[in-house]
């Protein structure tokens, strides 16, 4: 957003300075036959601005750096009165761009406002549920130890994901146009898990409402040995690792989701699955549903 708006200034100042400089054109005088141009101004209107400010005799870079210049200040303030109108087609095209010039104003304004408003929302946003976070683990009076893991947790999933609530976004909507968000979300996931592309049509729009995407810190437990999981877990980037009666299988997912990512939800009823600190540094991120 911020190199567009720089852009579309440099647009208009470009075009005003190019019309600056055809005004001024506008008073030369013809040349004679051998090619010369009478007087000593190479034909310009002793009046032009180029000649009362000593630019007509400038090569064509030096002119469009002042003519450049000279729309900058006219468009983003009422000029420093160093280059100025004297003829009446400069002195109609200034006035035009001064009144552009205020449009401009506020256009820039606005666009600042709104690019510092929008970075200020979601800081301020992460800012508030940390608070949130922390002036609930003072009021239960958590251990340190456990209070900054959880704190670890909360900015490490900020962090790699929005901080908006998705689940109540999508509850706001109806059934049918929820479906579409949520096939629209998760179709990385549908086309690159086999298993779903299994299911058919009409199950993955089901499906599809029960996913929720999380967010695993480095050697959080998934799942542990013993537990009776209800849900289905793929994970989508990172690395697993599966505990099973003391042995252990990795579990790895370079990029994307793999059939084998899903093992984790297989071994629910009998292993723990985790992330050990041994492993790659990338941390998984897998989207569960509800069996």
């Amino acid at each position: 957003r911020l190199l567009k708006f720089l852009c579309i200034v440099f647009l208009m100042a470009h075009i005003a300075g190019c019309m600056w400089m055809g005004v001024a054109t506008l008073y030369r005088a013809l040349p004679d036959e051998d090619g010369t141009f009478p007087g000593d101004y190479l034909g310009y209107h002793e009046d032009s601005w180029p000649v009362r400010h000593d630019f007509w005799d400038k090569n064509k870079l030096q002119l469009y750096l002042y003519t450049l210049y000279w729309a900058f200040t006219t468009l983003t303030t009422v000029g420093y009165g160093d280059i100025t109108a004297q003829l009446p087609l400069e002195v109609g095209w200034t006035i035009l761009i001064m009144i552009l010039g205020t449009s401009l104003f506020g256009y820039i304004i606005g666009n600042v406002a709104s690019l510092m408003t929008h970075e200020d929302e979601t800081a301020m946003l992460v800012k508030a549920k940390i608070q949130s976070v922390l002036a609930y683990m003072r009021y239960r009076d958590f251990p340190d130890t456990l209070a900054r893991k959880i704190r670890r947790h909360y900015e490490y999933s900020w962090k790699r994901s929005q901080v908006y609530n998705e689940e109540e976004i999508l509850l706001e909507l109806p059934t049918a146009l929820r479906t579409e968000v949520a096939l629209y979300i998760h179709k990385d996931t549908i086309i690159k898990v086999p298993f779903l592309k299994e299911l058919g049509d009409d199950v993955i729009p089901m499906l599809v409402l029960k996913l929720k995407p999380i967010n695993a810190s480095p050697r959080d437990i998934i799942i542990k040995e013993d537990y009776f999981g209800e849900e289905m877990y793929f994970c989508v980037e990172g690395e697993l690792k599966s505990y099973l009666g003391g042995g252990k299988i990795s579990v790895p997912v370079p990029r994307g989701p793999r059939p084998a990512a899903a093992s984790a939800a297989r071994a629910r009823r009998s292993g723990a699955s985790r992330r050990p600190g041994t492993s790659s540094g990338r941390q998984p991120s897998a989207t569960s549903a509800a069996c």
